[in-house]
């Protein structure tokens, strides 16, 4: 509002404001608005795409995505993916200034899509929301999703045993014998599982084609070796693309030449054999995180002289985890593996230990 000149306006209490004086609205600063829009769920990376509809009048100095168990997904520093990995959240932002390796923003608002990767909550029912952040202070998006991170390979699988013959995953059994590759000594050698997964159900998989002519069905990351990484990667990534070398049942090397995703319902299993962590699902070298305790050359470990964990360190936890997934030589904190444990035995085949 404008007043004309040499006239005035009385404003209750006695203040008076001349001519020429523009009046301006000033409205009140508040929440930012946002909701999520999309998301897509690979296993276990995904992305989500949230839409900031407003600022609430005062700039957005950090957007992102929380991922965790229920009840856990609110923000707080501890779970922030660029400072450390938390056993119940994470969480993956974009500010108006980054040092952690994502996009440098001004003034965000409009459309934004994070990815993230939810390796840490395998097999878990887990939370996603996104959140925004003004001077007034954070919102939530009222979308919540659900989802479940799985890392398995497909029924009719054919696992190699250690006489050279093949099982079915879904026939596998705690006492067979499977032939897998012992990388402390490069050579091959035999275990038993240390590990079974019940079956499950899902719409679809990947189907990976290799130059040898093998295929393999991973619902929907299940990793594979990767010469040129020197480790076990998730195909399904860009870690793991066109060309990546791994290996066959016969020590040979072979090349994935395509991966597919197929829509079609398919039973899924797991297994984890004891110590070596690997084997051979439809000839090819597969196996687990754990797997990458040291780089790999020339089919070997390259070990690093460290210095064992003190056995004490996981007195809680039973006996064939602590030999089988070879506890002792790993560098994650004690927090994650005592997580990772507890899905494994919340999710094995009931008979295994029955």
């Amino acid at each position: 509002m404008s007043l004309p000149p040499n006239q005035g306006l009385t404003i209750h209490g006695g203040t008076t404001i001349t001519g020429g004086v523009t009046l301006r609205s000033v409205l009140p600063i508040t929440l930012p608005v946002l909701d999520i829009t999309g998301h897509t769920f690979g296993q276990p990376t995904a992305s989500v795409t949230f839409d900031i509809t407003s600022d609430g009048g005062s700039p957005i100095i950090e957007a992102g995505v929380i991922w965790g168990l229920p009840g856990q997904t609110t923000y707080a520093i501890s779970v922030d993916k660029c400072v450390t990995t938390s056993s119940t959240a994470e969480r993956k932002a974009v500010r108006s200034g980054d040092n952690c390796g994502n996009p440098i923003l001004t003034g965000i608002t409009g459309s934004q899509t994070v990815g993230f990767n939810a390796s840490e909550f395998t097999y878990e029912s887990i939370n996603v929301v996104a959140y925004a952040i003004n001077s007034v202070g954070i919102s939530y998006s009222p979308t919540v999703l659900t989802w479940i991170p799985t890392i398995c390979l497909a029924k009719g699988t054919l696992i190699t045993l250690a006489d050279g013959t093949s099982k079915v995953i879904e026939n596998i059994e705690m006492s067979d014998s499977l032939k897998v590759w012992n990388f402390d000594g490069g050579v091959f050698a035999t275990a038993k599982p240390l590990w079974i997964k019940q079956e499950e159900t899902t719409s679809k998989y990947n189907l990976l084609t290799f130059s040898d002519g093998s295929i393999l069905k991973t619902i929907e990351q299940h990793r594979i070796f990767n010469k040129q990484a020197g480790a076990f990667t998730y195909p399904m990534t860009d870690d793991t693309p066109i060309g990546t070398i791994t290996m066959n049942k016969y020590n040979q090397e072979v090349t994935l030449v395509d991966k597919t995703v197929i829509n079609e319902t398919v039973n899924y299993y797991n297994v984890i054999t004891d110590y070596h962590m690997n084997l051979y699902a439809n000839g090819i070298l597969t196996s687990m995180r754990f797997n990458n305790i040291y780089h790999i050359d020339e089919m070997k470990f390259v070990k690093d002289g460290r210095a064992l964990r003190s056995l004490s360190e996981f007195e809680d936890i039973d006996s064939r985890w602590v030999d089988g997934l070879r506890l002792l030589e790993q560098q994650q904190p004690i927090e994650i593996i005592n997580r990772y444990i507890a899905r494994l035995e919340r999710t094995e085949l009931e008979t295994c230990y029955a």
